[in-house]
């Protein structure tokens, strides 16, 4: 294990600019800003106790049919309770609402109601709005390679799943 001792023999200037420059730092704050521009912009059209936390969990629902609940658990890599108090926060504000799934009987799926496609309609809107944002600071041509090069790494890496 790494004492104090041992961070103060290592180059701490090469530690302190591998945290700040490396890929996942990179991901990590494109995605902050992203959420800290459409977060609000959802909840100034009409969804103002909409969450980021509640985002976690809507982004990973089917828009047109069942989505399997434990696909949500085994999707989110976080525990199940945390996943059911999320899901129940979304079902709480009107935006999901829980089924027993056709194909067994024993499994829960979660879809949306209404109020949860209206809430997909303004998210799909403050989605352009934080592009619009980002073509702004990156320029048409830079914003499109970066999304072209995501996309494809997200597609090479089996992590998206928008069924």
């Amino acid at each position: 294990m790494n004492t104090p001792d041992d961070i103060k023999d290592r180059n701490v200037e090469a530690i302190a600019e591998k945290r700040a420059s490396h890929l996942g730092r990179y991901v990590y704050e494109i995605n902050k800003e992203f959420k800290r521009l459409s977060v609000p912009y959802i909840q100034n059209n009409g969804f103002d106790s909409f969450t980021e936390g509640q985002l976690q969990v809507l982004a990973e629902l089917n828009l047109t049919c069942p989505t399997p609940l434990k696909k949500l658990y085994q999707k989110e890599g976080i525990s199940k309770q945390a996943i059911s108090r999320m899901v129940s926060t979304c079902e709480k504000n009107g935006y999901i609402r829980r089924t027993t799934s056709a194909d067994d009987k024993r499994s829960i799926d979660v879809v949306f109601t209404e109020r949860g496609q209206a809430l997909m309609a303004v998210a799909a809107q403050a989605i352009d709005h934080a592009e619009k944002h980002f073509i702004a600071k990156l320029g048409e041509h830079q914003f499109m390679v970066l999304k072209k090069c995501l996309s494809e790494t997200c597609d090479r890496m089996g992590v998206i799943d928008v069924s």
